[in-house]
């Protein structure tokens, strides 16, 4: 017979930020986030603002779901508030899905919960199919036992109802269950289904408040009065929702529950007949694996970007390499060389026995027409990314760098650098887009250095330059080039370099008598009655 367990989380979003507290509160402490009082709310189409969740001490003190957030701070007014996230709680709700596979493969999150209508999330909820299951654990009893040991220690809350039927498992996990004393209903094998449910309230059939309030104005107020009334009659006085959840309930009616669509897992591993440490060994071996990946990311039109390889050594220690690509890729052999590079300077100690790889990141890569006649321009651009690849693979992820353009007016702020392996391919057409009118220094200071000028007129080019005791006499300049701090933007946002000042600068080129050229800036507009500041910011070739 199919048995089912509805696993209840009525205090899930709460929870989860109980356990990591990234939520806004109106409150700067975040400590004892487990004993306040907490809720989750979100905003309606109507612009109110409506409670979605609250823990165990908010219910206890008068605080439910679907309330009006105003009315909730008008009973308790210290009341933790947090912002609800339906992505976090969905990814959160996925992670805790695929926990729970170790009692049964067949794991799905629960459709019919609110945080899938767009309105509040207090019917998240997980279904578990331990049709045949049951017995590795001694019994549904131990098994329940097992997950509600399982979950609280991840710090959940949770009621469970377990039946032959999923209707039936979720209305007595929600009616016939408490946090205290009754976590968790089973229905036996031979309990009468009839019975079980009758004195549940109608809202127990997963059917939407519209209907509700309609079978409670004829005086329909539990599951038990629907068994009087005729099947056509309910369809034609109501709908016919009612009756498939009805009949899906008392198991007249089946209703599949589907596992979740599992993304493909790229994982190969080779074991060897003997140990080995010979790198000969382990390369060839390394490379049989990467044939069958690459195979594999074929069908589902894949391209690796990173990938870990683990060395099972006989001491039953692990090491493992990592390497990634600027871009998908399915060329065994080139993935092979960037795994060499690592093994060069490696020191196997104790023989290997076994190497497993993983596709830890993928990305779409579908297959490409080849040209008649190559481009030139694209085998360039290939030869690069694999350069890239063998250069990050030698010297580190974060050590080769692009720079990425920004809409600032700053000269030290009007770029980033990114990891080259991580940077777009159209960053050249990034830079085209943003290109400066005037000539910039090939060398530009992350500090500019303060320096000493002499100008023949007060608000004029520089005529000589101090840098310490040294002096420069020029013989040419250009300029002023005034560049000023976006309006938009705070006045301490240089902190990166050192703090400077957001006054407006005034930029020269200028050439001293041997034939170097500088960069500098006066910092801030000339007045008479101030002396000016002067750096040097940058060097041309």
């Amino acid at each position: 017979m199919k048995r089912l367990i509805y696993l209840w989380l009525p205090t899930f979003p709460v929870d989860q930020i109980a356990r990591n507290p990234i939520g806004r509160s109106r409150y700067k402490s975040q400590k004892n986030n487990n004993s306040r009082p907490m809720v989750t709310f979100t905003s309606t189409k109507n612009g109110e603002q409506k409670i979605t969740s609250a823990n165990v001490n908010a219910l206890s003190l008068g605080i439910i779901p679907n309330q009006l957030l105003t009315d909730a701070l008008a009973i308790l007014p210290e009341l933790g508030l947090y912002k609800e996230n339906t992505k976090s709680i969905l990814d959160a709700l996925t992670e805790l899905r695929a926990t729970f596979e170790r009692y049964t493969p067949w794991v799905s999150i629960d459709k019919h919960g609110d945080l899938f209508e767009g309105r509040y999330s207090w019917g998240v909820g997980l279904w578990l199919n331990i049709t045949g299951c049951s017995h590795l654990f001694d019994g549904e009893v131990k098994l329940i036992e097992s997950i509600f040991s399982l979950i609280q220690r991840m710090g959940y809350r949770a009621r469970a109802g377990i039946a032959s039927t999923t209707g039936t498992a979720w209305a007595i996990a929600r009616y016939k269950t408490d946090f205290n004393k009754n976590p968790w209903y089973i229905l036996q094998h031979d309990e009468d289904i009839h019975t079980a449910i009758g004195n549940i309230p109608t809202a127990g059939l997963r059917i939407d408040e519209r209907t509700v309030n309609a079978l409670r104005q004829v005086g329909i107020t539990h599951i038990k009065d629907l068994y009087k009334i005729p099947r056509a009659t309910l369809v034609r006085r109501f709908n016919k929702t009612i009756l498939e959840r009805l009949e899906q309930a008392l198991g007249q009616q089946e209703e599949p529950i589907s596992p979740e669509k599992k993304v493909p897992k790229f994982t190969e591993r080779l074991l060897f007949f003997e140990p080995t440490s010979l790198q000969k060994n382990i390369e060839t071996g390394i490379l049989k694996i990467l044939i069958i990946l690459c195979s594999d990311l074929a069908k589902y039109q894949k391209g690796a970007r990173r990938l870990k390889l683990y060395l099972y050594k006989s001491d039953n220690s692990i090491t493992c390499i990592r390497i990634g690509s600027r871009r998908a890729i399915r060329e065994p052999h080139h993935l092979l060389n960037l795994f060499i590079q690592k093994l060069e300077n490696f020191h196997f100690g104790f023989e290997i026995e076994a190497i497993v790889i993983d596709v830890s990141e993928t990305n779409e890569l579908t297959a490409k027409q080849n040209k008649l006649y190559p481009d030139l321009n694209d085998k360039r651009l290939e030869d690069i990314n694999k350069l890239i690849d063998k250069l990050v693979s030698r010297i580190g992820y974060n050590n080769i760098n692009y720079l990425k353009p920004l809409d600032r007016h700053f000269p030290e702020l009007t770029s980033k650098k990114i990891p080259a392996i991580a940077a777009p391919n159209k960053l050249k057409e990034a830079w085209k887009k943003n290109p400066s009118s005037l000539p910039r220094p090939l060398k530009l200071l992350v500090r500019p250095i303060p320096i000493d000028v002499i100008a023949l007129a007060p608000d004029g080019p520089p005529a000589s330059v101090f840098i310490g005791k040294k002096k420069l006499k020029i013989a040419l300049a250009d300029g002023p080039e005034r560049i000023t701090p976006e309006w938009w933007q705070s006045n301490n946002f240089h902190k990166k370099t050192r703090y400077m000042s957001s006054n407006t600068r005034d930029y020269y080129r200028v050439e001293d008598v041997s034939g170097k050229r500088y960069w500098i800036y006066r910092e801030g507009i000339y007045q008479h009655d101030k002396t000016s500041k002067w750096y040097i910011h940058g060097f041309f070739p």
